[in-house]
C-alpha cells in the first residue's frame, strides 16, 4: 500500500433548523353565560407540526378556564427545539344570558294638593321593569318627612326597586309630596237690603245665607246678625266671616237700612218767653202758652197740658216751673221754663206713643 496513492473529496454537512413550526388554532367560540354571568369554555389544542424537532405550546388561557360576559382573544405560541416560533389566536365570546342589570324605576310625578292622606293610591305609584334576563323585581318606598304641621306636610318619598335574586342590582328615584292649605275660602254676601219699619219702628229682615266655598275643607260661616233678626230704624252693617279648617278666613258685609214708617221722634215744643211781672195770677193766659209741632207725618198732633212746680214762694215773690205734657201712645217729655213776677217757669211734657225725651230751655 502506497501512501501516495490517495484520492479525496469533500462533503459539506450542514445541520440547521430555521423553519418555523406550523400551528393552526381552533375556530372562534361563542357560548352563553350561566345564571352567574360566567361560562367555562373548553377547546382542543391547536394543531402543530415541525420539520425537525418536538414542539411546545404557550397560551394566554387554558382550556376549561372561566370567562365573564364579553369577548376575549386567546393567544397560542409554538416553539421548536431551535427556538423557531409561530403563533395563532382565536376569540371566545360569552353571550349575556343572565341577570346583570338593575331594574329600571320611574317615579310618579311630584304631588301637590290639600292636606289629606298620602297613600300611593292618592299620590301615585312608581313603575318598574326588570333588567334584561332578570325576574320580577321588588318595589317599595321610604318616606322622609321634611316638614309637618297642622295644615302643611312636605315629604320626600324614595321609591326603591331591587332585583329579587341579586339585591345588589337596584334603582331608586324621589317623588316630592307637598300638602298645604294657605288659600282663604271664597265668600259672597247678599246685596244691601232696604225695608220699611213697622208701627213700632222696627223691622224683621231675612236674607239668603251667604255662599262660601273652599278648595280643601269644610267652611264655617259666622255672622254678626242672624237672618230673621229685628232691626231698629237706621242702617246696620252685617259682617259675615267664612273660615276653613286650617284657619284661613274671608269676610264680606252688607247693609240693612230700615226706613222710618212710624213716629219715632218727640214733638217740637216752642215754649213761651220767660215771664217777669208783678205778683199776680200765673195762668197761661197771662204768662203765655207753649205750642207744639208733630215730629213727622207718622205722628199724631201733640196735645199740651201743664202743671206748676213751685220753687220759691213768699208774699211778694214767686218762682214756678210749669210742665206741659202731651198725652198719647208714645210719650215724649219736653221741659221749658218761663218767669212770673219772680221767675215763672214752664215745662212741657209731650207724649207720643210711649217715647219720653226731655228738652230744657
Amino acid at each position: 500500500f502506497k501512501s501516495t496513492l490517495i484520492s479525496r473529496c469533500i462533503q459539506d454537512i450542514t445541520l440547521k433548523d430555521t423553519i418555523k413550526p406550523i400551528i393552526t388554532c381552533p375556530k372562534d367560540i361563542i357560548v352563553n353565560s350561566d345564571e352567574n354571568c360566567l361560562a367555562i369554555v373548553e377547546w382542543d389544542d391547536p394543531i402543530s407540526s415541525d420539520n425537525c424537532s418536538p414542539i411546545r405550546f404557550v397560551s394566554s388561557h387554558e382550556s376549561g378556564a372561566e370567562f365573564a360576559i364579553g369577548t376575549r382573544t386567546i393567544y397560542y405560541s409554538v416553539f421548536d427545539a431551535c427556538g423557531n416560533q409561530s403563533g395563532c389566536n382565536f376569540q371566545v365570546t360569552v353571550l349575556d344570558n343572565c341577570c346583570n342589570e338593575a331594574p329600571i324605576i320611574e317615579c310618579p310625578v311630584d304631588f301637590s294638593s290639600c292636606p289629606q292622606d298620602i297613600d300611593p293610591s292618592v299620590t301615585g305609584h312608581a313603575s318598574i321593569r326588570p333588567g334584561r334576563n332578570c325576574g320580577t323585581p321588588i318595589l317599595y318606598y321610604i318616606d322622609d318627612t321634611i316638614f309637618h304641621s297642622l295644615c302643611s306636610l312636605n315629604v320626600n318619598r324614595i321609591w326603591i326597586g331591587i332585583d329579587s335574586a341579586h339585591h345588589e342590582l337596584r334603582d331608586s328615584c324621589i317623588q316630592r309630596i307637598n300638602l298645604k292649605d294657605e288659600e282663604s275660602p271664597t265668600l259672597t254676601c247678599p246685596h244691601d237690603i232696604t225695608v220699611m219699619s213697622d208701627a213700632e219702628c222696627k223691622a224683621i229682615v231675612s236674607w239668603n245665607t251667604p255662599v262660601a266655598t273652599d278648595h280643601c275643607s269644610q267652611v264655617k260661616i259666622v255672622s254678626t246678625h242672624k237672618s230673621g233678626s229685628k232691626f231698629e230704624v237706621g242702617t246696620t252693617t252685617v259682617v259675615v266671616t267664612a273660615s276653613d279648617e286650617c284657619g284661613n278666613a274671608m269676610t264680606c258685609s252688607f247693609k240693612i237700612t230700615v226706613e222710618a214708617n212710624c213716629c219715632n221722634k218727640p214733638p217740637v215744643v216752642i215754649c213761651p218767653a220767660n215771664f217777669v211781672g208783678c205778683p199776680q195770677g200765673i195762668e197761661p193766659a197771662i204768662t203765655g202758652k207753649a205750642s207744639a209741632l208733630k215730629a213727622n207725618k207718622f205722628c199724631t198732633p201733640p196735645t199740651l197740658i201743664f202743671h206748676d212746680d213751685t220753687l220759691f214762694s213768699k208774699l211778694c215773690s214767686l218762682n214756678v216751673n210749669t210742665y206741659e205734657p202731651r198725652q198719647g201712645r208714645n210719650a215724649a217729655t219736653v221741659v221749658c221754663s218761663a218767669s212770673a213776677v219772680v221767675t215763672l217757669a214752664c215745662s212741657i211734657l209731650i207724649y207720643d206713643f210711649g217715647f219720653a225725651i226731655e228738652h230744657r230751655s
